[in-house]
């Protein structure tokens, strides 16, 4: 999955009709609707806590809609440190060559009163910097770069510009979000909107009380947001995409989520005129034995896996597709590309199915912000196969499974572009019933001086085999077998592969299975073996401090088993023995069990829920360490000896460990536990 829809700040650039770079850009006073403000001083905001080592005085944001839009800005900031002038030393604009202009205003550098930089245009260098290029997303966005000269702690940097144009895509519409908060604290933050008097603006404040001043005068309405002194939020790390507690108001002429998707459906459909191309490949799907399902399975097999992910998005295709037939050509698109490809071959194909946008960090915060077209970063695709709604992303690669029996994509909303749609659908969540990772380890023990044998046998299901599956399209196999030694190396330095580690990839039920098997030399390690739940171990959420204010995310949804068999050549004489540890954001069991000579620990954890509200805090890490402390064990020989005995295996056994306690018996063997070290294999890099 790729994220490639244009989010705020403009919109992603393109190259039709592109300026040369000095063209692009001009030094000149701002327009005469534009309100200056007098500098602040630092005031109370002196000793507070700043960002980067420096203080902000002044946002000001001010931007005239219609016909011609131009958005002005102006930041003031100062330096309190060596720190703070390397983080404040240049200025960068960023701008979109394809429809906007800069126009910079002036740049000054404040010292004792005096503006002692005096900037010329000679100090500007325009720049293409690709910013998303680890995205495969090319966007042709320019920066202008000023670099300061003598910047000093203290001194106040102070400069202003204008944005001229606006994105053709939205066709005269506005959207945008006004921060009422920073990173540091600001003496003054200001907002200003002039609107034609006919236009009608929606305005949704978010966790602020600010209202607007509104003014009419000469056929425009003025509307003027203004806070000082703003402090700087605590923010607390790893919260939920969803929680935005940020002050802001959501200010936009889209009414409704009905008007968004009309607007975006018009964009996808206007690009999906007759293909002949498009038509025969269609053709050639519906060839497929097994039907209309095995048909459209195969057309999203083609879609995800022979059209490589790569973003174009410069002018309007910021948010409009390419066609399908020039994707079909080209063999490569972003996530609308691929999106409407798949469309195209799945309705050829008398399949219902229409693109579908999502926000793949926000997800179910969707329900809490104003309609937006802004509101999405993501594309994928909604269809009814056999009277069955599935949904696809069709940057996702490498995947298996019946395509009717997948999992959902995790992005819980969606605001699907079929006529008609006036409000989000909810994405139903995956099914994690089943584990999706399971990692089961046997040990087979010789009779004394022997060494041991060691199977392990990695399951990866549904998603997490369609993650192992790209992962080892790209790993070599004897990159794999090393790192697998080596994970193994961590605690026995001794082991030996006995062969390289086998892949069974089922991708029609879409399970990928790895098998390892090795020899240890020894079991014993003084004495004792420690024998751990690592896997399960691997999928905690980290430990935070409890005093957080704001939501915890937390790994969801997980599903993990881990298992490990020690088989002796005499029997062993435990009983039974599990515990459970549940909470709201999740459910853990460890077992122990006996059958004559084989000994079995199992852990399972499954995540409930994507977050942990803040007053619960507390308990979920309490109850997180009593998991910690259930997953590790360490089994010891007779105490008697720091050596295996001769005798090897005893009859009778001990287990104290996990909150578990038996009888001592006559000849003693024991289970305690004890804190294993972490080890990661989830992943392979």
């Amino acid at each position: 999955m790729a994220v490639c829809l244009a989010v705020p700040v403009g919109a992603a650039p393109g190259l039709d009709g592109r300026l040369p770079a000095r063209a692009a850009w001009s030094i000149a006073p701002p327009a005469a609707w534009v309100r200056e403000l007098s500098l602040p001083s630092l005031g109370a905001l002196k000793d507070t806590r700043a960002d980067s080592g420096r203080l902000y005085l002044l946002v000001d944001h001010q931007v005239t809609i219609g016909a011609a839009m131009v958005e002005y800005h102006r930041f003031a900031w100062t330096p309190l440190s060596t720190a703070g002038v390397q983080n404040a030393s240049e200025i960068q604009v960023h701008f979109d060559p394809s429809y906007q202009r800069l126009v910079i205003h002036h740049v000054r550098l404040l010292r004792g009163g005096k503006d002692v930089f005096s900037f010329r245009p000679a100090d500007v260098r325009v720049i293409q910097r690709e910013t998303d290029l680890d995205e495969q997303i090319y966007s042709g966005e320019l920066t202008a770069v000023v670099f300061l000269r003598d910047l000093r702690p203290g001194d106040t940097l102070d400069y202003a510009y204008s944005l001229e144009g606006s994105n053709p895509i939205l066709g005269g519409a506005f959207d945008d979000e006004l921060a009422l908060s920073f990173d540091s604290p600001v003496r003054v933050v200001r907002h200003v909107i002039h609107a034609p008097e006919a236009t009608t603006l929606h305005i949704a404040p978010r966790h602020t009380t600010e209202s607007p001043r509104v003014e009419t005068d000469g056929g425009w309405r003025t509307y003027t947001w203004e806070a000082r002194d703003v402090e700087a939020p605590d923010v607390d790390d790893d919260e939920p995409g969803w929680f935005d507690p940020d002050p802001r108001v959501e200010v936009g002429t889209f009414g409704s989520w009905g008007e968004v998707a009309d607007w975006a459906r018009g964009l996808f459909e206007q690009q999906m005129g007759p293909s002949s191309e498009v038509a025969r490949l269609a053709d050639q799907f519906r060839a497929t034995a097994g039907g209309l399902p095995a048909a459209a399975a195969e057309a999203t097999r083609f879609v995800q896996d022979e059209v490589r992910y790569l973003g174009i998005e410069m002018g309007p295709n910021s948010h409009r597709p390419h066609p399908p037939a020039q994707v079909l050509r080209q063999r490569f698109g972003d996530c609308k590309d691929k999106s409407l490809l798949l469309v195209a071959l799945l309705r050829e194909l008398g399949i219902d199915a229409a693109p579908a946008l999502v926000d793949t960090d926000r997800r179910r915060g969707l329900d809490g912000v104003q309609p937006s077209p802004f509101a999405f970063d993501h594309a994928i695709v909604n269809a009814i196969i056999d009277g069955r709604q599935v949904w696809i992303d069709p940057t996702e690669s490498d995947m298996g499974g019946r395509l009717e029996e997948r999992d959902p994509p995790e992005f819980e909303r969606a605001l699907i572009l079929r006529a008609g749609t006036r409000s989000l659908t909810a994405i139903p969540e995956p099914d994690s019933r089943e584990p999706l990772m399971e990692v089961k380890e046997v040990y087979t023990l010789g009779r004394p001086g022997a060494p041991t044998r060691f199977d392990v046998v990695s399951t990866f299901r549904r998603r997490e085999a369609d993650d192992m599956r790209r992962e080892l399209a790209t790993t070599a196999p004897h990159d794999l077998a090393r790192k697998f030694l080596d994970d193994f190396a961590r605690d026995d330095s001794d082991i030996k592969a006995l062969s390289p580690p086998d892949v069974r990839d089922d991708r029609a039920r879409n399970i990928v299975e790895l098998s390892e098997s090795y020899e240890l030399p020894s079991f014993w390690k003084n004495g004792i073996r420690k024998l751990s739940g690592w896997e399960v171990r691997e999928h905690l959420p980290k430990s935070v401090a409890s005093a957080r204010r704001t939501p915890l995310a937390v790994p969801y949804p997980v599903h993990v088993r881990h298992q490990v068999v020690v088989r002796a050549a005499s029997p062993f004489r435990i009983g039974r023995r599990g515990s459970t540890i549940t909470t709201d954001a999740f459910a853990f069991s460890s077992a122990l069990s006996v059958a004559q000579t084989e000994l079995r620990l199992s852990f399972d954890y499954r995540s409930l829920a994507d977050s942990v509200p803040a007053e619960k805090l507390a308990a979920h890490q309490q109850a997180m360490e009593r998991v910690k402390d259930a997953l590790s064990f360490v089994l010891a020989s007779d105490l008697t000896s720091p050596d295996a005995p001769e005798e090897g295996w005893a009859p009778s056994w001990t287990l104290l460990g996990a909150g578990i306690v038996v009888e001592s018996l006559a000849v003693v063997a024991l289970v305690v536990w004890l804190l294993a070290r972490r080890r990661s294999r989830r992943g392979i890099s």
